[in-house]
């Protein structure tokens, strides 16, 4: 006499609450974009409420990127007066120039070519680029469908990434590739290396 074998239930795919959590994560990461432009999560963060305006380390480096494609210096203290009398490219005054020179010279020569806000749009949507691509490449290198899922949560919902897209940092580009300069060398695929360290120095 046989034993009738036992039959394991098991929910929809949609019904699991990893996956709920994931159209969670994927729904405030849209929120961060939506942000951008209203402003929903501004309360949440200092730098955005009583410090900074949205673009500002972005815009301090196109103005002085702007002023040494057009034969200025990139070090010299910003002259908020010369700029308050239409010497400013950018929707308002901008720090002064804190990275390496060749970064500056990148931007007169790219970036520099838009508009201020045009070009800010160029480099927060090159940063979510980064971002997806990063989260492509953890997501190949994760085994198990329920790692994967906690890993993208985690990334998708981290919520200091909306003040990076806020200012238009530089930071997570950097890291990004530096990250992808790292892998490169664990893979051995020594064609990716150098792009990627290169960018990441620039």
């Amino acid at each position: 006499m046989t034993t009738p074998q036992k039959t394991t239930y098991r929910l929809p795919v949609w019904f699991r609450p990893e996956v709920w959590l994931l159209v969670l994560a994927v729904a405030i990461h849209a929120t961060f974009w939506i942000s951008l432009q209203v402003g929903w999560l501004d309360p949440l963060f200092n730098d955005a409420t009583h410090r900074l305006q949205r673009g500002y380390d972005f815009y301090a480096v196109f103005q002085k990127s702007y002023e040494f494609g057009h034969g200025g210096s990139l070090y010299t203290d910003v002259d908020y007066r010369a700029q308050a009398a239409g010497g400013l490219v950018v929707p308002y005054c901008a720090a002064n120039f804190r990275y390496l020179p060749s970064w500056g010279w990148f931007m007169s020569w790219t970036l520099c070519q838009l508009p201020a806000e045009t070009a800010y749009w160029v480099w927060v949507s090159a940063i979510e680029l980064m971002f997806l691509f990063c989260l492509w490449l953890f997501w190949r290198r994760t085994a198990g469908w329920r790692a994967r899922i906690w890993l993208m949560v985690i990334w998708l919902a981290y919520f200091p990434y909306y003040l990076e897209l806020f200012v238009g940092q530089f930071s997570f580009m950097a890291t990004g590739l530096l990250t992808l300069c790292l892998l490169s060398f664990r893979d051995r695929r020594h064609w990716r290396r150098v792009p990627a360290k290169l960018g990441s120095v620039l």
